[in-house]
C-alpha cells in the first residue's frame, strides 16, 4: 500500500519564517496594489529651514509657515513705539527747559506813563514827560479840595506833566483835568480851587514823578483854572530854578497850558 502522506494543519503556511510562526497571530491591513507601473521610491522630504533637518528619532512633519505680520499689527506696534517716544521726549523736554518766569504783575491804572510828546499852545511848546489816570479825586488832593472830593465824588482825573524853555529858562508845567458829575458841582469846585489857602488837586510831583533837570514840588508857581461844562482844568507852572522869579510869566505859561487838555 502506498504510505500516506502525513497530516499538515490548515492554519500552517509552508516557508513562513520561524519568527512570523512564533509570533502571535496579528492581521496586517491590505495595501492597495498600484494599478500603474512601479516607479522609483519617493525622494525623502525635504524639510523647510526653520524646522531643521530630521531628528534621529524620525521625520518632524513640517509646521504650519510662520505668520506675516498684518497691517493693522504693524500699525499697533509702530503706534506704541511713538507713543514711548513721545512720552520720552515731553519728558527731556520737561527736565531741560527753564521754569516758566512768573507772570509779570499788571500796573494800576493809576501808574503814570512815560510820554516825550511835544504839543504847542498859546505860542509855548511844551514837552510831556508822564501822564497819568485814576478815578479817586479825594485820595489825589489835599485840603478843602480833598473833602469837597469826599462828599462830591469825581468821576475821573487825568494829570500830566510838562515842562517848556522860555528865553533859555526851563519851566515844569502841572496840568490836571477833573471829570465831575454835573455842571453845578464842576462851579463848586472851581471856586473852590481857585481861593488861597483851600488846597488844590495834587500834581504829578506831589506823586513822585520826576522831570529831569526839574524841581521836587511846585512852590513859587503860577495859576491858572478854565471850566468846560462839567469839567475843571486847572494848570500850575514854576521854573526849574526854584530861586527865578516872574509871576506874571508864570500865569502866562499856566493860561496856555489850559489848552493842553484838547
Amino acid at each position: 500500500m502506498p504510505s500516506a502522506a502525513p497530516h499538515q494543519p490548515e492554519h500552517l503556511t509552508v516557508g513562513l519564517p520561524l519568527l512570523d510562526l512564533l509570533a502571535p497571530e496579528q492581521t496586517r491591513p491590505e495595501q492597495p496594489m498600484p494599478s500603474g507601473p512601479v516607479g522609483p521610491p519617493p525622494a525623502a522630504p525635504q524639510y523647510a529651514a526653520p524646522y531643521g533637518p530630521p531628528t534621529p528619532y524620525g521625520p518632524v512633519p513640517p509646521g504650519p509657515p510662520p505668520r506675516r505680520p498684518t497691517r493693522r499689527g504693524m500699525l499697533l506696534v509702530a503706534g506704541s513705539a511713538g507713543a514711548v517716544l513721545l512720552l520720552a521726549a515731553v519728558g527731556v523736554w520737561a527736565l531741560r527747559s527753564p521754569s516758566p518766569p512768573p507772570p509779570a504783575q499788571a500796573h494800576p491804572s493809576s501808574s503814570a506813563t512815560q510820554t516825550s510828546a511835544i504839543k504847542v499852545a498859546g505860542g509855548f511848546q511844551f514837552t510831556q514827560h508822564a501822564a497819568r489816570t485814576d478815578t479817586d479825586c479825594a485820595a489825589n488832593a489835599y485840603g478843602k479840595v480833598a473833602d469837597f472830593f469826599k462828599n462830591s465824588p469825581c468821576t475821573r482825573l487825568d494829570r500830566a506833566i510838562y515842562s517848556s524853555t522860555v528865553d533859555g529858562k526851563v519851566v515844569v508845567v502841572s496840568v490836571s483835568v477833573v471829570q465831575m458829575p454835573d455842571e453845578s458841582k464842576a462851579t463848586e469846585l472851581k471856586k473852590l480851587a481857585d481861593t488861597n489857602g483851600t488846597g488844590n488837586v495834587s500834581d504829578l510831583l506831589r506823586a513822585g514823578v520826576r522831570v529831569p533837570g526839574g524841581p521836587d514840588s511846585l512852590t513859587n508857581a503860577g495859576y491858572a483854572s478854565g471850566r468846560d461844562g462839567a469839567v475843571v482844568v486847572i494848570a500850575e507852572a514854576d521854573f526849574a530854578d526854584q530861586g527865578m522869579r516872574d509871576e506874571t510869566l508864570l500865569d502866562r505859561i499856566s493860561e496856555a497850558a489850559l489848552q493842553l487838555r484838547k
